[in-house]
């Protein structure tokens, strides 16, 4: 019992059919009313009796077929009898009327048969309706004698025949394009299960916000963060988030999701968020999400990144504090050894003390270029600067240094060209720009040093030959403390600082310092303001 009470709940598609079915018993017990108060004599007929038990028959097998869910199949037979019931009532109303009203309680079964079961019902169907109509006739061996006749007695049957067919085409029609549909939302469905399950596994908080500010999606991993930062969701703004010192507020309009929702890409943007004594550093990275119908809304990744930031801070810290404490000592032997060079003449002592001096220069620029490293960018004092003058210094401390070699030479520059500099940070890019081709150059390489205006822009150009950068390292190598892995020729590695202080000196310049790959070797392009 409680198996067929949950199955009569569920409910299927075959209901459709039982709902017609019930529709036709409906017009069978109507048409009884009917002729039971104005043709009495017809309704006693035991053709149309028989007709009545038959639909109640198949009315009666109907009700466990759908209600237990037997297969869809088990409602033909029922559709025979419906058919036969349709038969009997025609014939018992035209011996009593001579009228073929009976002929319409046979479009119901016809059509639910073709709904049901496509053309194969269809046909079935229309059969039928052919042997509803010819029913009196062949019950009392009475045919038409005239082509009229008979097309008059053919034509219900042939219209209900096309009716069934056009009812058995778009109800198949239908049912492609429903479970297209359903497939469609199954797929839709699976893929969304898959990108929820992906999402809730993700170590960080991932927000899909529409252009309203309303949330789509919403992990909530670290969602605490929010709190933290004060965001209120009504303006879409965070009353606690700070620049990297700390302390300075980012106005509302300046905050990532502001200019998310204004259009921009917000890249590896790290802010803190919180009161201070609580304060979190978070990675935030984001994006508009574009439609063929414009933006559907963004999406924020906000990851805490706080241990490793404070690791940063720290390590930065002691190294600076580190070189601190080393550049004075260092300057010390570097004086000293220098007068203890001079004292010594051509003794051979002077030698070591000239090796002592070199040494403690080298470690000395060193830690200058560590302590630049972690001070903020130091304004240009510009003047009108000879760039083939600077390129010449540059490449003497590199040949004083004895990392030379036996690299070739090639210089390419006007005597008159200048540029509008800071002269000495302009000998420290241009320092390690050369130094860089050394260390990464063979012995028998060629350095070429280039330099050109244009219009308004003094380029330099520093080429060497050798295995050039790969393309994925083109734009790591000016990363801070960034080292090319196993391409350096000398015995001593660099510190990785070195270009990523000379692109942010040519920033400062208003200018730009690139690499790029060439077919012998790697170049390095130097843009700064004309000196005229």
């Amino acid at each position: 019992m409680l198996q067929w009470l949950r199955r009569v709940a569920d409910g299927r598609a075959s209901t459709a059919v039982a709902r017609a079915r019930g529709h036709f018993t409906i017009s069978v017990a109507v048409l009884s009313i009917v002729f039971a108060l104005v043709e009495q004599a017809t309704v006693a007929r035991p053709e149309f009796v028989l007709g009545i038990v038959l639909a109640a028959v198949s009315l009666l097998l109907g009700i466990p077929v759908w209600a237990l869910r037997w297969p869809d199949r088990t409602f033909a037979p029922l559709g025979a009898i419906d058919l036969a019931a349709a038969a009997f009532i025609n014939i018992a109303v035209y011996e009593g009327t001579g009228t073929p009203i009976g002929l319409l309680v046979a479009a119901l079964p016809a059509l639910w048969l073709a709904y049901w079961f496509g053309y194969p019902g269809a046909t079935f169907g229309g059969l039928g309706g052919f042997l509803v109509t010819y029913a009196p006739a062949i019950y009392r061996d009475d045919w038409p004698t005239s082509g009229i006749g008979w097309v008059t007695l053919s034509g219900f049957p042939l219209a209900l025949t096309i009716v069934a067919f056009v009812t058995a085409y778009a109800t198949r029609r239908y049912r492609e394009s429903q479970r297209s549909q359903l497939a469609a939302v199954a797929e839709a469905s699976r893929i969304d299960s898959i990108f929820r399950a992906v999402v809730q596994q993700i170590d960080a908080w991932l927000v899909v916000f529409d252009m309203r500010g309303g949330v789509l999606v919403d992990n909530r991993a670290l969602s605490h963060l929010g709190g933290l930062s004060g965001f209120d969701r009504s303006t879409m703004t965070a009353g606690r988030v700070y620049e990297q010192d700390r302390v300075t507020p980012i106005p509302p309009e300046r905050q990532a999701l502001a200019r998310l929702l204004a259009g921009e890409e917000v890249v590896n943007e790290i802010v803190w968020a919180g009161p201070r004594g609580r304060q979190r550093a978070v990675l935030i990275n984001g994006r508009q999400i574009e439609t063929d119908a414009g933006a559907l809304g963004v999406v924020v990744v906000i990851q805490d990144i706080t241990e490793v930031q404070t690791e940063v801070l720290e390590r930065e810290e002691s190294l600076a504090s580190l070189s601190h404490e080393l550049r004075s000592p260092l300057t010390s032997i570097v004086g000293y050894s220098d007068l203890l060079e001079e004292d010594l003449g051509d003794a051979p002592q002077a030698r070591t003390a000239a090796i002592i001096r070199r040494s403690a220069e080298h470690m000395l620029a060193l830690t200058e270029s560590l302590l630049s490293a972690f001070r903020d960018g130091e304004t240009p004092k510009r003047s009108v600067v000879p760039v083939r003058e600077t390129v010449e210094r540059a490449i003497d401390m590199q040949r004083s240094a004895q990392a030379w070699g036996s690299r070739a030479l090639q210089l390419e520059i006007d005597e008159a060209l200048l540029a509008d500099a800071d002269p000495r940070q302009l000998l420290q890019i241009l320092n390690n720009l050369i130094g860089n081709a050394v260390k990464y150059s063979p012995e028998d390489a060629t350095i070429t040093v280039r330099a050109d205006r244009d219009g308004a822009t003094t380029s330099v150009c520093v080429h060497n030959t050798g295995e050039p950068i790969p393309e994925e390292q083109l734009e790591r190598i000016f990363d801070r403390f960034y080292r090319r892995p196993g391409s350096e020729t000398g015995t001593s590695r660099g510190l990785g600082i070195g270009l990523a202080l000379s692109r942010r000196m040519a920033a400062a310049h208003g200018g730009s310092l690139t690499a790029s790959a060439t077919a012998d070797g790697t170049e390095f392009l130097l843009l700064l303001p004309d000196g005229r």
